[in-house]
């Protein structure tokens, strides 16, 4: 792929509208009002596009309680030991306040036990533990967290401990804890672990079973977790997340009070899955532009697809789009999607095979070149095995002679 070419693609933004991709109509119909929810502050989104349904409060700093452990546990499987790995639970983690699995210093068990425990029952002996065993002291995990929460482009958040005990400054946004569980999400372990409903734990002197603290994963037909959390200062949170036919959504609540724990994530869930659908924007495999390289027209791909969530009811339209080529994108580049200057995502695109092709009038060459090598490389050995043939046949007729 030469850059020149690329670097004309993209010396100006293409807007463009491309045909099959469905978006909103110009006057799209509005979907329900939502429901009226006691927390403080809220938020549901399209858990695998960051969509936002419905939004109380999304960016206002409130103390999280437990539902801290879902960036613990994060940042565990990221940058902890393997959850197969046998570890001895540090002195530091015993008798650490409030929720705990009655860890003992010196207790064996694997580190993928010790995350069960932190989600499962909530345990802040498990968190303290956790923290130690992945980066050594409480102190540099807690500095991880906060790394991360920025790489994951969080605004309002600041961590100060691993457990979400009561501590001055440390405050999570609605908005944040969003972005924090969908990428926790994209953990297959995580998963595993927050959908479990009870584990056999390796507790000291014997095994015990913790069960889940989530009730919503027994309230809620296709809830698959996350999290619950309270203390005084931070009152109830949740963070619920459920699936149906095809769609998932994140639902998180701040502040809120025990009467309304499970119905506020309920009546938010029940209202997103009731009022939209979804609608591939784009469909991976679609072809969104073409370009011509050395003489031949090849399409440009998108890579994955790019679903959207509408009211229940609205029709569609066309899209905008912007294609940006880099000069040294060497066949690759990114389709931004909006509709009506409102940016709905971006999806990366290439030339369809994986790369640039070989002109059609190379091939035929190509063919020929390889069969008149391989023709002067198998030659040789030819004529050498027809010789020998000759030669066996003499000699077999003139030891048959003999006879």
């Amino acid at each position: 792929m030469r850059a020149g070419r690329w670097l004309a693609v993209s010396g100006a933004v293409i807007l463009s509208l491309i045909s099959g991709m469905p978006a909103l109509a110009a006057s799209p119909p509005v979907p329900p009002p939502p429901p009226v929810i006691a927390g403080t502050a809220a938020i549901l989104e399209n858990l695998t596009t960051g969509q936002v349904l419905y939004a109380k409060n999304p960016n206002l700093p409130l103390a999280p309680a437990s539902i801290t452990k879902i960036m613990t546990a994060l940042v565990a499987l990221r940058y902890g030991p393997p959850l197969a790995q046998m570890i001895s639970v540090p002195a530091a983690a015993y008798h650490t306040p409030g929720s705990t699995v009655y860890l003992v210093p010196g207790q064996r068990m694997t580190f993928g036990d010790l995350l069960y425990g932190l989600i499962l029952r909530s345990g802040n002996d498990a968190a303290v533990a956790v923290a130690i065993l992945t980066a050594g002291s409480v102190q540099r995990f807690v500095a991880m967290m906060n790394a991360t929460c920025h790489q994951l482009g969080c605004t309002g958040t600041t961590f100060k401990n691993p457990d979400g005990l009561p501590a001055a400054g440390h405050l999570v946004t609605a908005h944040d804890m969003a972005l924090i569980t969908r990428a926790a999400m994209a953990s297959a372990a995580f998963r595993r672990i927050v959908a479990t409903r009870a584990w056999l734990f390796p507790g000291f002197p014997s095994p015990v079973t913790l069960v889940n603290e989530d009730q919503m994963l027994w309230r809620y037909p296709g809830a698959i977790g996350v999290k619950i959390g309270w203390t005084t200062p931070a009152g109830e949170t949740i963070v619920s997340v459920a699936r149906r036919n095809g769609i998932t959504l994140v639902a998180v609540v701040l502040h809120s009070i025990y009467r309304r724990l499970w119905a506020d994530p309920t009546a938010l869930l029940n209202w997103g899955f009731a009022n939209f659908r979804q609608v591939p924007l784009v469909r991976q495999g679609q072809v969104v532009a073409t370009e011509t390289v050395a003489g031949q027209v090849e399409p440009l791909v998108a890579d994955q697809s790019l679903p959207w969530l509408l009211p229940a009811g609205q029709s569609v339209g066309a899209v905008q789009t912007r294609l940006v080529v880099g000069p040294a994108s060497h066949g690759r580049g990114v389709l931004a999607v909006a509709i009506g200057g409102q940016s709905l995502g971006t999806v990366p695109v290439s030339i369809a095979g994986g790369g640039s092709r070989t002109p059609g009038w190379h091939r035929p060459a190509a063919v020929v070149l390889l069969t008149a090598v391989g023709s002067w490389m198998v030659w040789p050995h030819r004529r050498q095995r027809r010789r020998w043939r000759r030669r066996r046949v003499k000699r077999t007729a003139g030891e048959e002679l003999l006879e």
